[in-house]
Formats: C-alpha cells, structure tokens, sequence
C-alpha cells in the first residue's frame, strides 16, 4: 500500500496473483521503481506477503522484509510495517531494528 505522509493509504498495489510467483528480484525492481516516487512526497509504504499457509516467517518472508527494509532505508521512505497473510492467518514481521536496539 502506498501512504500519504500521514501513513493514510493511497493506493493498493498487488504483485502478482496467486497462480503466479514473484521472486525478490521482481520485488526489487518495482521498489527500486516506486520509493523514489514515495520519497518525493514524504510518503510511506506498508507492505505485505501473501502465501498460502502458515502461521510463522519463512526463509523468504524474512528475505521480502529485509530487502523492504534496506531499500526503504536507502530511499528514505518509511515502512509502517511488512506483514505475511495466508490461509491461516496474517502475521507481522519484527519491526526494523534502531541504532538505539
């Protein structure tokens, strides 16, 4: 989702549906793609993953947040949060770590 500068969203935006697998590459690109624009407007994203089943992070959860981490970090975007939705449930992954932590 993308959010005004108040974190309100502004436009939903779906990767692929669920016949059709997206790998970190493909995140990555669209990302590098839409942050800037986010960046420009003081904007921010909240993010997730959908699958079909489970309850806990996967190898690849861990990595779509970690790459969602970084690259929102690099463009100076903020994340409000990165969440994994699936049959069982939805679930959100830890929050980025500060220099504080």
């Amino acid at each position: 989702m993308l959010c005004d500068e108040r974190g309100r969203g502004i436009n939903p935006i779906l990767f692929a549906d669920e016949d059709e697998a997206v790998d970190l590459d493909g995140v990555t690109r669209f990302l590098r793609l839409v942050l800037p624009l986010v960046a420009e407007i003081d904007g921010a994203v909240l993010l997730g993953r959908g699958r079909s089943r489970g309850l806990h992070a996967d190898d690849t959860d861990r990595a779509w947040h970690q790459r969602t981490i970084d690259l929102c970090a690099e463009h100076g975007v903020r994340l409000l949060g990165f969440h994994v939705a699936t049959r069982d449930g939805v679930f959100a992954m830890p929050e980025p770590l500060t220099a504080a932590s």
